[in-house]
């Protein structure tokens, strides 16, 4: 999932959201993924989230990573990105799993 953002543009969903007296950044990349990665898999995913004040400036980075059984087809990034908005662990019919680092749920961290 590293490289440039020009290497992924055709596979990259980019969301920006000002409010509650921040900004939030998240840029999720897909990638396919094959059963040799994990059983069942066919994207795997990177979310990274920038958030800083209302001014500009960041002031956080965080980023996690996600597989999902859902083919390219049915659930490209901007699909991935809006499951993950709308949900801090997210199951979509049990075949999107997405939890987040301790500090957001007090559960296990993840992140790469």
């Amino acid at each position: 999932m590293s490289g440039t953002d020009t290497q992924f543009a055709d596979h990259t969903a980019i969301d920006v959201d000002r409010g509650h007296g921040r900004t939030e950044q998240r840029a999720l990349r897909v990638a396919p993924a094959d059963d040799s990665l994990f059983p069942g898999a066919r994207q795997v995913f990177r979310l990274r989230r920038d958030t800083g004040g209302l001014d500009g400036q960041r002031t956080g980075k965080h980023i996690v990573y996600g597989i999902t059984s859902m083919p390219a087809e049915l659930a490209g990034p901007v699909h991935l990105n809006h499951y993950e908005r709308e949900h801090w662990c997210v199951e979509v019919r049990h075949e999107v799993a997405l939890c987040e680092s301790a500090n957001r749920n007090g559960g296990s961290n993840i992140d790469g």
